[in-house]
């Protein structure tokens, strides 16, 4: 199988940075990106959309968002904003609702998912990107089926994804083994959220039981690189 985006190389902007730094974290790279998506999406929705005429008949036409991320709305705990948008959903009681339509955070994880894909294509074949997947948690088992296909069968992911779950598979067992009181008092040499990190390889990341050890950085836009360079 080929890669359906042959020919279409991303360049090295904010998304490629973004999946660096994702690389450096617990859990699926790719799972982190696309929930890192839906959370600038709920954040542009409640500082600038609430009340925009577009996204609320977008809004009512998918019945307002899903279980999974009507939740994760409310995470954010702003009252004003969730109750102007489901007052104006229940209102609405179906009236505007369309069949076809998606939830649109639900759309937003597809677009960061496919986003990370794209790049991961390419990535895999820098000696920086790759030694940085090797060392990191690699892709959950959903994101890894979804790569083989997005990708085509690569030699290289599979014996980079291997290299990463042996990592687990060990610290699993250092785990498991330390939980012996004759052993209870060893330090922990990076194996004590493995049991987390397990379920994400088989499930995929929970952003709040694995989040980041460090805040997002991404690289300065063009203005902040003018501005930088006028200081110089």
């Amino acid at each position: 199988m080929t890669s359906s985006r042959a020919g279409r190389r991303p360049e090295k902007g904010r998304r490629y940075h973004e999946l660096l730094e994702a690389l450096d974290e617990r859990g699926c790279p790719v799972c982190r990106l696309a929930e890192e998506s839906v959370e600038d999406a709920i954040s542009a929705i409640l500082h600038e959309q609430v009340n925009d005429a577009a996204f609320r008949e977008q809004f009512l036409a998918s019945g307002g968002f899903c279980r999974h991320h009507a939740w994760r709305f409310v995470l954010q705990h702003d009252i004003l904003g969730t109750a102007i948008l489901y007052r104006a959903l229940l209102r609405d009681a179906g009236r505007h609702r369309r069949v076809a339509a998606h939830c649109q955070l639900c759309l937003s994880y597809e677009s960061g998912e496919g986003s990370a894909l794209d790049i991961l294509e390419y990535g895999l074949d820098e000696a920086t990107f790759a030694d940085k997947f090797a060392q990191s948690d690699g892709l959950c088992d959903p994101h890894f089926e979804m790569a083989l296909r997005h990708l085509g069968d690569r030699g290289a992911l599979r014996q980079l994804q291997g290299e990463t779950r042996r990592r687990l598979l060990y610290q699993l067992d250092e785990l498991i083994r330390k939980q012996d009181y004759r052993f209870v008092g060893e330090p922990n040499e990076g194996e004590g959220d493995s049991w987390l990190r397990a379920v994400n390889a088989a499930a995929g990341i929970d952003a709040q039981a694995l989040p980041r050890r460090r805040s997002r950085k991404l690289p300065p836009s063009k203005s902040e690189s003018a501005r930088q360079n006028e200081r110089a």
